[in-house]
């Protein structure tokens, strides 16, 4: 069997894995050997299973008398071209919203289709950020510039474990947090259920949900309170300490304790044990992002690594440095109209997309003005957002709905073309994330042809764009090209991406 190393895509932690192919199909997958990352979990094992899924999309379909015809990919995008000028015409460009949804999507996917959004003219691209993982990020950014991560060493001295099952959701960070526990570091899990890690913890904290907040802000009070905080890098690196002081004092303990149902002997108990065990860390889950309240609670969780002067030091939390890449953005072509959630200025400053969560609303009152269109790849919108009813209410009053999907997902179902595009084993992806606090630079190879007439996502853009008139702007004619442009402003090239499968 040929043998392919490259990098997994089923989470966020992206392990290095080498994957067996026989014939053009996938046999096993195996961690690659020499990868930083390389303890694979069931979602690993399963990609086999996941790719040829005799349930994959592999043909594009239009939906004619309610019922899908496939139909070719010349047939399918020119007929969604058509649709879309005719929307233009009538309502303008930004009667169109455009939404990613994939977390997992490839750079270049993500950077093509905003290139398209400028082309075409719609101020309204969005992503699954709005109601994942910006929050976090917004949250990090309001108090100290930008997102920091946990990172576990020899010197680390506490974990908090916020929200978060590292044991189901990310192995290697649970292996992290339990080798440091091993060597005696204290370990804190804030969660409302008695979760694997829950149970190895010294303090469990189980709090009502959606408070943590509230949380937050008592541990604050009693580490000012009993001058726990570090005090050199109080008064050299912050501002609003005395603002955050005062503020905090209407959160004692017992106030607290009524808020969140976690007692008050135990919120001073973690208060203390944090603050007196440097360097710690704070590992966050998802859970913050889908609060109402989740960036003002995130936002008081930094303060506290701030104050007990865990941020920006071994063992604590860090900074994680990106690389710098090609831009695709047509800054001519940017429009000005007002986009929706333009009263989030906050979430478009720190995101630089738009908010997708008042489009439900926009779509059935057509206030400010009307959405007709929503192109979607990568999202089952109909069970991931708020409001299922709400949701098939408004798609159904569009005038166009595309979905770009690998199954005939709910959303897909209530669409009028569905596209079929590909797994990340069917294409190259350059991929840039943080884990463990480093910062990896991979390009990940094709392992096999995509599955079917699927076609590789950014390609799918691209076609659409031409089919549009705006062939100039697309001239790539293969992944390679467009990566090649994509990674010179880096410092390197894709030979040497190439070359190095477990990433720079």
């Amino acid at each position: 069997m040929e043998k392919i190393h490259t990098v997994c895509n089923m989470c966020l932690t992206r392990c290095g894995i080498t994957v067996y192919v026989d014939n053009g199909k996938i046999q096993k997958v195996t961690g690659m050997q020499g990868h930083p990352l390389n303890k694979l979990c069931l979602k690993a094992f399963a990609i086999p299973e996941l790719v040829h899924s005799p349930e994959r999309l592999t043909n594009p379909l239009i939906k004619k008398n309610g019922k899908f015809e496939e139909v070719t990919w010349d047939e399918a995008l020119g007929f969604v071209a058509d649709k879309l000028m005719k929307i233009k015409e009538q309502h303008g460009a930004k009667a169109v919203v455009v939404h990613s949804g994939n977390p997992f999507i490839a750079t270049q996917t993500e950077k093509v289709i905003r290139r398209w959004s400028d082309l075409y003219g719609t101020p309204n691209y969005t992503t699954g950020a709005s109601f994942c993982f910006a929050a976090r990020s917004i949250g990090h950014a309001l108090v100290c510039g930008t997102h920091i991560f946990p990172h576990y060493s020899a010197a680390t001295r506490c974990m908090v474990v916020w929200g978060n099952n590292p044991k189901e959701s990310n192995p290697l960070q649970g292996d992290d947090i339990r080798a440091m526990a091993w060597r005696g570091a204290k370990l804190i899990v804030v969660d409302p259920r008695r979760t694997p890690i829950a149970k190895e913890a010294d303090i469990h904290a189980q709090i009502r949900p959606g408070t943590d907040c509230a949380l937050a802000l008592g541990m604050l009070h009693v580490i000012i309170d009993e001058k726990l905080y570090d005090k050199d890098f109080v008064e050299n690196w912050t501002v609003g300490f005395n603002e955050l002081a005062e503020h905090v004092k209407a959160y004692s303990p017992e106030k607290v304790e009524t808020i969140t149902w976690v007692p008050a002997d135990t919120i001073r108990k973690m208060a203390r044990m944090y603050a007196s065990n440097t360097p710690g860390s704070i590992s966050l889950g998802i859970s913050m992002d889908h609060c109402t309240n989740g960036i003002q609670a995130i936002r008081a969780i930094t303060m506290l690594i701030a104050i007990a002067g865990n941020l920006d030091v071994p063992g604590g939390m860090v900074y994680v440095g990106g690389v710098k890449q090609g831009w695709l953005r047509v800054e001519e072509m940017v429009t000005d109209d007002t986009p929706i959630g333009a009263d989030y200025p906050l979430f478009t400053r720190y995101t630089r997309e738009q908010t997708v969560t008042p489009a439900i609303d926009q779509i059935i009152t057509e206030k400010p003005y009307p959405i007709k269109c929503l192109l979607i790849a990568g999202c089952n919108a109909a069970v991931t957002w708020p409001n299922t009813n709400k949701v098939k209410e408004a798609f159904n009053k569009l005038d166009l709905l595309v979905v770009e999907d690998i199954f005939m997902t709910e959303t897909a179902k209530l669409a009028d073309v569905v596209l079929p595009g590909t797994t990340f084993l069917e294409r190259k992806d350059l991929r840039h994330w943080r884990q463990g606090g480093i910062a990896l630079f991979v390009m990940t190879e094709r392992v096999i042809e995509p599955v079917g007439n699927s076609m590789e996502d950014w390609k799918i853009w691209a076609e659409l764009g031409r089919k549009m008139g705006y062939g100039e702007y697309f001239p790539w004619d293969d992944t390679d090209e467009l990566l090649n442009y994509l990674v010179t402003p880096s410092g390197f090239s894709l030979d040497q991406m190439k070359q190095n499968p477990s990433g720079v």
